[in-house]
């Protein structure tokens, strides 16, 4: 037994010997078990990028082998009576990982192979292990020996899926060309620089490149590409800056982001899947998130913010790769990769749909269960690179979700009316969708493209949730009202959710010309914090001087300070933090002091603390804070929002007085008969009078 082996196992049976039971009641859930950690990211997405520590391998160790016992208990007595420091040296060997059941396998390198340095050998699973290759360019074919046969392995790129200009850019990356032989198939690894760490690892099953950074034996991988050029492509999230293209050129499907510390906080999951618009080519965004908070891993999903094809309901079971992505598998096999948009319908009444529908359910709880959900299977041509197992799979957008879970609560008549009811939504929707797109890049469907923004490329932020959907709904309703029959229509307007039933009845119904819709207080506080939170400040302020000209004169009135007035006094203070944000401290100066002086009773509610929370107190800290302030400037801006809010409730007040004048003077009576005008008129008002009498 080496030296340093010996010395770690006798460091962790030491450490179990003083911690006694403690160290067995360590709860799987606790968020400074480092180890914990480990096993649940390496277990939630794959081991092949996150391996357990040597430390959770005892068993392996060779310390078990006979006659060691007695000798590890003497040296464990010996370090621990009398405090011998032992050293443990533990490497973070990440290249070679397998799975099994969902837990990886960290096996033990031993030795250089003769053919491109830094690549290890690996033993222990099955034939698995990592072997030199050599590529022909000439031939196009990688070739590698198989350990356990002995035999020469020789496979062309076109099997392994791989273009020769994709595998040769990635050789420039990493040049030592390695072969990982696996259960579930081979992987191309490329090792480079002065210590021959791992820079990448090409899959052939999923036609994905995971980049690695960091040193030998402790690389960690930072993202997943895809064999698709990034220049096809259009970003269009909202909801974080684009990924780029990976060090490839290739697209970004994947990103993890560490802290200082190493440790792993986000893994981000983009997808190149939209569909044409406006003549434009073919848009991607963000439709996945997971935060990781010591275990536990939490994912958010986002709704794909444009249109999309064939709207069809599918049953079948749901699948995990090994990238933490959910696939469905229908009886005839398919695989459908799993993102979510929202086309206007719940068709299956539980009052969600989309990404809003996704984020209440545990997916890891569904993992070989079935499920039926409808959507859309995005077009082919935006599709790219989607491959399981190898074959070309499917993307499909899921808006309504019937859980094995929520079918145990169903009866059978009640999950058959809620799949008839899909089936139906789907079947007046799918033309539509057809006729929204195109199959073919740079032109728009029979319909054309909803042109939500003018043409134009949304700005991030313009496309958070609250935003979105109304504007979405305003999109496509029109299509709605004029391709779906009137009587199909009204059958499915009962599964509307309430801003595409908005939407529609403006359109049947419209406003009389000058007249506006009514402005929604909560709904538009709403879109505020909004666009707050998602540091969109231009957005954010445009819509906090909105909601003041709409409701300033009704919250001085109404004097709730949880009501109107409050949400008044809430944007003010809003708006003090966007001018203090950009660098304007005596506005924001202003604004904190309106606050204090117009709505020193207003109160803001915070959901997660489940509380109320002075809004004068918190722009008097802010205020507190604020250095290099002007007084003079503060003066005269105050002087400005007080004017302009007098401005406001005179209008208000006019405006009131002009409509119950115009009701007042245009209603008529029996009472009150119209007086004739004209002779004739006059004429005919004599001679029915005289008739009377």
């Amino acid at each position: 037994m080496s030296r340093g082996l010996r010395l770690f196992t006798i460091l962790a049976l030491g450490f179990l010997i003083i911690c006694g039971t403690v160290a067995f009641s360590v709860n799987a859930n606790n968020l400074i078990d480092e180890e914990v950690v480990n096993q649940r990211i390496s277990s939630f997405y794959s081991g092949r990028f996150f391996s357990t520590t040597p430390s959770l391998k005892l068993e392996e160790a060779e310390a078990t082998e006979e006659g060691d016992e007695e000798a590890v208990e003497e040296d464990v007595e010996e370090a621990v009576g009398e405090g011998e420091a032992v050293d443990e040296e533990v490497a973070d060997n990440s290249n070679e990982t397998t799975e099994d059941s969902g837990d990886s396998v960290e096996n033990e390198a031993e030795g250089t192979a003769e053919e491109g340095e830094g690549i290890e050998d690996t033993e222990g699973v099955s034939s698995e292990g990592i072997v030199p290759a050599s590529y022909n360019p000439d031939e196009g074919t990688i070739t590698y020996v198989d350990p356990e046969t002995g035999e020469e392995v020789t496979v062309t790129l076109e099997e392994l899926g791989i273009s020769q200009e994709w595998l040769e850019t990635l050789l420039g990356l990493g040049n030592d060309l390695a072969v990982n032989i696996r259960d579930e198939g081979i992987l191309l690894v490329g090792y480079g620089g002065e210590d021959g760490a791992k820079k990448w690892e090409y899959d052939p099953s999923s036609h994905l490149v995971a980049h690695y950074e960091g040193g030998k034996d402790s690389e960690r991988v930072t993202m997943i590409t895809s064999e698709e050029e990034s220049s096809d492509y259009i970003w269009a999230s909202p909801h974080t800056e684009d990924p780029g293209a990976g060090p490839d050129g290739h697209l970004v499907v994947q990103r993890f982001i560490y802290d200082e510390s190493g440790n792993l906080t986000k893994v981000q999951y983009f997808t190149w899947t939209a569909g044409d618009r406006q003549g434009q080519d073919k848009a991607r965004y963000m439709y996945r998130e997971d935060t990781i908070e010591g275990a536990n891993i939490t994912p958010k999903y986002y709704n794909d913010p444009f249109p999309d094809d064939w709207d069809p309901v599918i049953t079948g079971t749901v699948v995990k790769d090994e990238y933490g992505r959910f696939w469905l598998q229908d009886e005839k096999g398919n695989m459908y990769l799993l993102t979510f948009r929202v086309d206007g319908f719940d068709a299956d009444g539980d009052g969600a749909s989309g990404a809003k529908e996704a984020n209440s359910i545990d997916w890891e709880a569904l993992i070989g269960k079935e499920i039926t959900v409808r959507g859309h299977q995005v077009m082919s041509d935006s599709e790219g690179g989607v491959y399981y197992n190898g074959e070309k799979a499917e993307v499909f957008e899921v808006v309504d979700i019937i859980t094995a879970f929520d079918k145990e609560n169903m009866t059978e008549e009640e999950y058959q009316e809620a799949v008839a009811n899909m089936e139906a939504v789907a079947e007046a929707v799918d033309p539509i969708h057809q006729g929204l797109v195109s199959e073919t890049p740079g032109q728009t469907g029979e319909l054309g493209v909803i042109n939500i923004f003018n043409g134009r490329i949304p700005e991030p932020g313009e496309l958070t949730d609250d935003q979105h959907i109304p504007r979405l709904m305003n999109g496509i309703a029109p299509f709605y009202v004029d391709n779906i029959d009137p009587t199909i229509l009204d059958q499915i307007m009962q599964f509307a959710i309430p801003e595409l039933q908005s939407a529609i009845e403006n359109i049947q119904n419209p406003p009389e010309e000058g007249e506006q819709p009514p402005v929604d207080n909560e709904e538009l506080m709403a879109q505020i914090w909004d666009a707050f939170n998602n540091e969109d400040l231009e957005e954010a302020e445009r819509l906090a001087n909105e909601f003041l000209q709409n409701f300033v004169p009704a919250a001085q009135e109404e004097q709730n300070p949880q009501g109107l007035y409050g949400q008044v006094g809430t944007v003010y203070w809003i708006l003090g933090q966007i001018a203090e944000q950009q660098g304007d401290v005596n506005r924001a100066a202003a604004y904190y002091r309106m606050v204090q002086q117009n709505y020193s009773e207003a109160q803001a509610y915070d959901p997660e603390q489940d509380l109320w929370w002075s809004v004068a107190q918190a722009a008097q800290e802010a205020e507190n804070q604020l250095e290099g302030v002007d007084e003079a400037q503060v003066d005269e801006i105050l002087q400005e929002l007080l004017e302009q809010e007098q401005a406001w409730i005179e209008a208000a007040q006019q405006q009131a007085q002009e409509e119950a004048e115009n009701e007042e003077n245009t209603e008529v009576t029996e009472d009150n008969p119209e007086v004739p005008n004209t002779a004739e008129e006059i004429a005919e008002e004599m001679e029915r009078i005289e008739s009377s009498i």
